[in-house]
């Protein structure tokens, strides 16, 4: 049962008694505001960032859900976001975490973004973030699956910050959830993964864009063509 569960064989266990810490303050330890690019900022809530007038600063707690600027993949689907994102646009942020990319979309012009995750640890923080703008960002607790992608009416854009053997087989259903023109960030791909994710979304029609690359980490603009 264990190597079904698991795919090992074997599993050695070990504890030790853990002293008491403030754990709701040590977590925030490193967390401070990190500059995107020249036109994003992100912040927690209990740090003010400074920014140039014309500079959107997000805030985001992202509680027990994934979602900060401290990770490469985030912080590369930011980075290409803001070129790929215009003003008025409809999205679709699969695997929200933190709806920390839904807010900065709303925040540098979408006119609506659908919040989606399948935890609903994420969907609480969500909320929670969003709650100064949640006119404009609808989240939902979703398993997002093609069949799912399918009943979506047509977007303008979608992302998608989550890992590589979930996003190629959901690369069907984005292609026919986006509008002709519309466009796809992937993030949470490895390098070593890059190539065959790029081969994936070829056979779709995707044309890539961009990519953003920082560590071991890439992440891809990609538009839908046109034929």
């Amino acid at each position: 049962r264990l190597h079904e569960a698991t795919g090992l064989d074997d599993l050695t266990l070990s504890w030790h008694w853990q002293d008491h810490r403030e754990w709701s303050v040590l977590w925030r330890q490193g967390l401070g505001p990190r500059t995107i690019n020249d036109r994003l900022v992100v912040t927690p809530s209990w740090c003010e960032a400074e920014a140039p007038e014309g500079v959107v600063v997000v805030t985001i707690d992202p509680g027990m859900a994934f979602g900060t600027a401290e990770h490469e993949s985030t912080r590369g689907a930011l980075r290409l976001m803001v070129r790929a994102l215009s003003p008025g646009e409809s999205l679709l942020d699969a695997g929200c975490g933190s709806a920390i990319l839904a807010i900065s979309a709303i925040r540098l012009g979408a006119r609506h973004v659908l919040a989606v995750d399948i935890d609903p640890y994420a969907c609480e923080a969500s909320r929670e973030n969003a709650a100064l703008i949640a006119d404009s960002i609808e989240i939902q607790r979703v398993s997002v699956t093609p069949a799912w992608l399918g009943g979506l009416a047509p977007l303008d854009g979608i992302l998608a910050n989550i890992q590589t053997g979930v996003l190629v087989p959901l690369l069907e259903g984005f292609a026919g959830a986006l509008t002709p023109g519309g466009w796809l960030i992937l993030s949470g791909i490895m390098g070593e993964e890059w190539s065959g994710v790029l081969r994936s979304a070829a056979l779709l029609s995707f044309r890539l864009e961009d990519v953003d690359a920082e560590g071991d980490w890439r992440t891809g603009w990609f538009t839908r063509r046109v034929d």
